[in-house]
């Protein structure tokens, strides 16, 4: 290994144990959100051919970076019922800007 290039570890997960792997992660940590479930399930179906093109993907943990958000703002919405009560409610803005491995964003 050269002087300030890191080279990861070589990929030894095959893509259909890893999806299974991130998947019971994504459920241990959003364990009541099952239609979050099934869009991660769908989407990562849709990307098995992508890791076992690029097994490099799988070291760099790509599906943990997509389903782990960057950053969550919560806000407060407060608004006027039917009746002319105010109601607060909170307001969530989810924000994932996923990066390569030199840290541009794809």
């Amino acid at each position: 290994m050269s002087a300030g290039i890191m080279t990861p570890p070589a990929a030894i997960k095959a893509p259909g144990d890893y999806i299974k792997e991130v998947m019971t992660q994504v459920k241990a940590k959003n364990p009541a959100e099952p239609e979050f479930h099934q869009a991660v399930q769908e989407v990562f179906d849709s990307l098995r051919l992508v890791l076992e093109r690029h097994p490099e993907y799988i070291s760099h943990k790509i599906l943990e970076r997509v389903t782990e958000p960057e950053r969550v703002l919560m806000f407060r919405v407060p608004w006027f019922d039917d009746h002319g009560y105010v109601q607060v409610n909170r307001g969530f803005r989810i924000e994932n800007l996923v990066r390569n491995v030199f840290g541009v964003p794809l």
